[in-house]
Order: C-alpha cells, then structure tokens, then sequence
C-alpha cells in the first residue's frame, strides 16, 4: 500500500486551513482510508484553522462509523496509557473543541466554538 512508505510527517502534512488528509477522510466518512490513515499515523487530534479535530468533523458530518472508530482508538490510547491518550477526550458525543454537539449548536443557532 502507498501509504506504507509515508512517513509521519507526510501523513499529517495539512493544506492552507490545516487540513489533513484525516480531516478529508473524516469529513466524507470514508472509514477505510481514516484506518488505513490512523494505521500510518495519522494523528486525529490534529486541529485545523478552524479549531476541529477529524474527530470532530466526524461527528459534525454524522460519520457514525468514523467517530466510533476514532473514539475506540482513543480509548484504546486511554487504556494502555498512551502518549497520544492526552490530546483529544471525548465524552458523551463531545470533543474538546466545542461544548455543545453539532446538533445542539445548530438547534441553538449558536456554538461556543
């Protein structure tokens, strides 16, 4: 696979807003190419210039099967007590780029983002 020979750093390389290939694969639900990236090393708590995380770009596009994937990694970081555990948490649908759920702000017609 091409991405086998990427590096860290090619994986994670983002375009004018900061967004990576993860933000893309995140944002369309893509959920092979978000585990083949993640499997590259990706890092999904990457922020764009907006401030979101591909996990939260995830849950803002309801990619049900990219934010599970992403939370269980998370977690999994969370449980062997990983380096990569400290940067994202999520809980309850929320990451920490926003206090209210992408549902919740456009109910509100607010965000505290």
């Amino acid at each position: 696979m091409l991405l086998a020979k990427c590096s860290t750093d090619d994986v994670n390389i983002g375009n004018e807003a900061h967004n990576t290939a993860l933000h893309w694969a995140a944002i369309n639900g893509h959920i092979d190419v978000v585990k083949a990236l993640v499997e590259a090393g990706g890092d999904p708590d990457i922020k764009n210039e907006a401030g979101h995380s591909a996990t939260f770009e995830a849950l803002n596009n309801n990619h049900e099967a990219v934010i599970t994937f992403l939370i269980a990694r998370e977690e999994e970081l969370a449980k062997k007590g990983g380096e990569d555990s400290k940067h994202n948490t999520i809980s309850a649908g929320k990451t920490d780029e926003s206090t209210d759920t992408p549902e919740q702000a456009e109910n509100t017609g607010t965000s505290s983002n």
